[in-house]
């Protein structure tokens, strides 16, 4: 009974990635040049900024910028600017943000994410359980006439990974046990 009382007393953790350490690459595969790599502390917004002194953002343009943990803490904001005519980024073929390291310390897991755009077409994306790639090489910037600037919204799910959930199982049928152990005395 003490245990079930300490189990359902404690704090739910909360996943968030404000103070989480993350990594945040850009890779193109077929342009060796291109892979730089930031680790960082979360802080909610304005995470990587044009000329901040990182390496990511030593390239990026005037309205660029990469926002972690955002709204409540599981956002990720990608904000991206026309770099060649067309409305593409001007980065090499597979071109890629990967943001990693994500809930890593929190015991919590990437259980599906949500996505949206604005002014931008064309984006793909992956993830698994503590990171998350967003593919720029294909994507295309200009949806609005005259606007050559652009964002990709990320909305992390979470889950507890199946350990936590077993021990909660375990500790359901332990108190049925028990519960019936009682009736029958």
């Amino acid at each position: 009974l003490a245990l079930a009382l300490l189990v359902f007393n404690a704090s739910p953790a909360v996943a968030t990635l404000i103070g989480q350490s993350l990594t945040v690459e850009l890779i193109s595969s077929n342009d060796g040049n291109l892979h730089l790599s930031d680790s960082l502390t979360a802080a909610g917004g304005g995470d990587i900024l044009p000329d901040d002194g990182s390496a990511i953002g030593s390239i990026l343009l005037s309205t660029e910028f990469i926002d972690l943990g955002t709204a409540g803490g599981d956002r990720i904001v990608i904000g991206l600017e026309e770099g060649v005519s067309g409305g593409l980024t001007g980065y090499g073929d597979q071109a890629r943000y990967v943001v990693s390291g994500l809930y890593g310390g929190l015991g919590f897991i990437i259980s599906g994410i949500s996505v949206t755009t604005a002014n931008i077409t064309g984006v793909s994306w992956a993830f698994d359980d503590h990171s998350v790639t967003v593919f720029i090489d294909d994507l295309v910037i200009g949806e609005i006439a005259g606007i050559d600037s652009g964002s990709v919204t990320i909305d992390l799910t979470t889950a507890v990974p199946e350990p936590a959930t077993g021990a909660l199982v375990l500790l359901g049928v332990t108190a049925f046990a028990l519960g019936g152990r009682r009736r029958s005395t």
